[in-house]
């Protein structure tokens, strides 16, 4: 073979490998707007991987349901099983409060497959345990726990001192006679003009922080928790004064409390069902936090096969990507309305110039602040998603001297 011969065939080979990479990025997501949530993976397991790191998970990555945010018309039509081809990991739940008890809802779940699920315990002295349930079958669960419907009885009710920190704050803790949520209603009168977010962990201890109050005001509040079923109860009325502001060693909001200086132990460690949703139950000797790892090790002997969407499908029902303040605001309204937000910083204008946002918080071109500059939209290791701790990092990071 002459050399001739030779530069024709190297020709010949790299217009074969350039055919080759165009069919398949024809058949790849955001090329034709594959359905995402079949197919992120294939270009962003590492984001994928690194989000469900993260002590809390935003629900619609944590259920694969990337084109909730990321397209502007979601597939709702079946769901691919791509990710359970292409994720061998088992599934990973994270409670990052310090209890003694956890009260967790395992997710999706088939009821009659066979799981293994690991329990890994730490404190806040760094103290581990473990615990192991081998070969469950969520239907096969004997324990059932049935509605009474009775809503949580409702004591100890208290409004600590306010605290100065980036907002006027108060933290309002209660108890209740069985896990539930934790939400308080508050303003001026009781007329309760103002709401705080659902806590949705089911604990017994309760606290709520309630932000931005005016200062040398009088304030009516009342506490909220709904039980695993769902049952409501709620508070007389209840008043607090911020004419006096604490320091914050005397607003009862540190964690000294919760350290230990013994060791971890399991008091109980249990499954149960409630309406065909599997649970477990956690009680520890210590106040502590959890992580969760359950994975499916038998398939049912009848098991359907989930529905695919065509390409075909697809184009007919996914317009496009979403980008800009579609996808780091809108987005966001549509599960946050501004109207149920209460508390929010503005989004969709630019920092004013005595402000300096670094680099480690995004914003749209021309310095636009977004939903996404504070808050993670996949998972973050503090609450509310945000990037950095709210009451240390984020706003003083931005607006120099609050809170001082």
């Amino acid at each position: 073979m002459n050399i001739f011969d030779w530069m024709n065939w190297k020709k010949f080979i790299i217009i074969l490998n350039l055919t080759i990479a165009w069919v398949l990025c024809y058949h790849f997501p955001f090329c034709q707007n594959q359905p995402l949530a079949s197919n992120c993976l294939l270009c962003h397991e590492k984001v994928y991987y690194r989000g469900m790191s993260s002590f809390y998970i935003h629900a619609p990555f944590d259920e694969k349901k990337c084109g909730k945010c990321h397209l502007e018309e979601e597939i709702t039509e079946g769901e691919s099983d791509t990710y359970q081809n292409k994720i061998p990991k088992p599934v990973v739940l994270r409670q990052p409060d310090y209890l003694t008890e956890h009260t967790i809802l395992l997710k999706r779940l088939n009821l009659q497959a066979t799981y293994d699920i690991n329990v890994n315990f730490k404190d806040q002295s760094g103290n581990t345990a473990r615990k192991e349930f081998r070969g469950i079958v969520p239907e096969k669960v004997q324990h059932v726990k049935k509605d009474d419907k009775m809503p949580p009885k409702i004591y100890q009710i208290k409004a600590w001192p306010s605290v100065q920190r980036v907002f006027l704050e108060t933290l309002i803790t209660w108890e209740t006679d069985e896990p539930s949520t934790s939400c308080v209603e508050y303003g001026l009168s009781d007329r309760y003009d103002q709401i705080s977010e659902e806590d949705d962990t089911l604990m017994k201890n309760h606290k709520a922080c309630i932000y931005k109050l005016k200062k040398q005001k009088g304030y009516h509040f009342r506490v909220k928790s709904r039980d695993i079923f769902g049952n409501e109860a709620i508070s007389d009325d209840y008043t607090f004064n911020t004419s006096k502001i604490s320091s914050v060693s005397d607003s009862g909001q540190t964690d000294a409390d919760n350290m230990n200086d013994g060791s971890l132990a399991i008091e109980k460690a249990s499954t149960f069902l409630v309406n065909s949703d599997l649970w477990l139950f956690l009680e520890t000797n210590e106040p502590s936090r959890v992580i969760i790892k359950y994975k499916k090790v038998k398939e049912p002997v009848k098991a359907e096969k989930p529905q695919i969407l065509s390409v075909t499908d697809d184009k007919k029902r996914c317009a496009g990507l979403s980008a800009g303040k579609d996808l780091t605001i809108d987005a966001c309204y549509q599960c946050h309305p501004p109207k149920v937000l209460g508390v929010s910083h503005p989004v969709g204008v630019p920092a004013k110039k005595t402000t300096i946002i670094p680099d480690d918080l995004p914003t749209l071109k021309g310095g636009i602040i977004t939903c996404v500059t504070c808050h993670d939209s996949h998972g973050s290791n503090f609450k509310y998603f945000t990037r950095k701790k709210v009451t240390e990092d984020i706003c003083t990071t931005c607006h120099k001297g609050y809170g001082t």
